[in-house]
């Protein structure tokens, strides 16, 4: 199943506020809310990404750092892109630029790790426990953003 099956599963105001806010609160230049699909990992809100690129509506899984933490279904955190092993041949690394990353899973109903919320700088940047814990309480309420959605596409 991919979240193709929920149409209300979209981008719109709901999580563009929560990248708008994620940027200001980590003082990121970047940030994203993203789902994954079997194939593409899905843009549902972006703040700070280049026109070009949020206009594709995504990555393919194999190049999206997003993609990563939504398989591991764990936070990922990366100070410097250029010499993770994980994604320093990743097309976000050498096309986009980013350098830093810190993502954390969001959640389908079922408990099931869907995507991420994440925010991104250009440079390198050592990420502290305190910005764990706030991108933590944002991917909460991305989760209940979710919920509400997905309830609103059951059946009454």
């Amino acid at each position: 199943m991919t979240l193709r099956t929920y149409p209300r599963l979209v981008p719109g105001r709901r999580f563009d506020q929560l990248v708008d806010y994620a940027c200001v609160a980590l003082h990121s230049e970047i940030s994203t809310i993203s789902v994954s699909e079997p194939h593409w990992n899905r843009f549902i809100a972006v703040h700070g990404l280049p026109d070009a690129l949020v206009e594709t509506g995504g990555y393919v899984i194999e190049q999206s750092i997003c993609g990563h933490v939504a398989a591991m279904g764990k936070p990922l955190e990366i100070s410097d892109g250029h010499v993770h092993p994980l994604v320093s041949r990743s097309a976000t690394v050498r096309e986009v630029g980013i350098v830093s990353y810190l993502g954390h899973p969001l959640h389908a109903p079922d408990g099931r790790s869907i995507g991420a919320i994440s925010v991104c700088n250009t440079r390198r940047r050592d990420w502290t426990e305190a910005d764990h814990h706030t991108l933590s309480l944002l991917a909460r309420l991305t989760d209940r953003a979710i919920l509400r959605v997905l309830s609103a596409d059951s059946p009454a």
